[in-house]
């Protein structure tokens, strides 16, 4: 007989109570059998949902998914923030909230939407990763033949870094673009 191996983190951790744990396992078979969605999403919003019911339980000691209110999911947001969390993982959680605050709607088990006014936190701006001189100019001469694919190859890589054109405006280059005796390329923003 083979035994389920008991996750020692889950030892310390209470059950949840049918009245919470009934709501998450109806949206979940929703998602799954319905929407179908794939049982990793599915397993990401189960976590985030446990979470979120257990951090109820525990912080604000309400019994379940009717007494939730703007207020709870706010603390929670501030709990992850202490902890921490990845604003990513935050908005992961939220995104899970939401839809399971709308499919109770849906389904009479509430008639107010607890994630009203309830704002996501902003994803971090960061600029994208850019090759140095020497490694553009190790590509471009990779590209050192003198066919005209080797050709091209290398004047797409030169309008990439030296002109900072976008894919999507060197696909739409015309020959009309091109003006070889100013040696000059008419780049429209599409």
């Amino acid at each position: 007989m083979a035994h389920k191996r008991l996750d020692p983190t889950e030892l310390s951790k209470p059950k949840l109570p049918d009245s919470w744990k009934a709501p998450i396992g109806e949206f979940l078979s929703h998602l799954l059998l319905e929407l179908g969605y794939s049982q990793l999403t599915v397993s990401t919003y189960e976590h985030s949902l446990v979470a979120f019911a257990r951090f109820c339980r525990r912080q604000q000691r309400l019994r379940s998914w009717n007494s939730v209110v703007p207020n709870s999911v706010r603390a929670w947001i501030m709990e992850l923030a202490e902890k921490k969390a990845h604003s990513n993982a935050v908005r992961k959680h939220l995104s899970a909230l939401r839809s399971h605050a709308k499919y109770q709607i849906r389904h009479n088990d509430r008639t107010d939407y607890y994630m009203h006014d309830i704002m996501s936190p902003a994803r971090p701006k960061s600029l994208p990763n850019s090759l140095t001189t020497d490694e553009a100019s190790r590509l471009v001469e990779f590209f050192d033949g003198e066919d005209r694919y080797s050709l091209r190859n290398r004047l797409i890589l030169e309008l990439f870094y030296a002109a900072g054109v976008r894919v999507s405006e060197l696909i739409t280059l015309k020959p009309s673009d091109v003006d070889p005796e100013h040696r000059t390329v008419f780049v429209k923003e599409r």
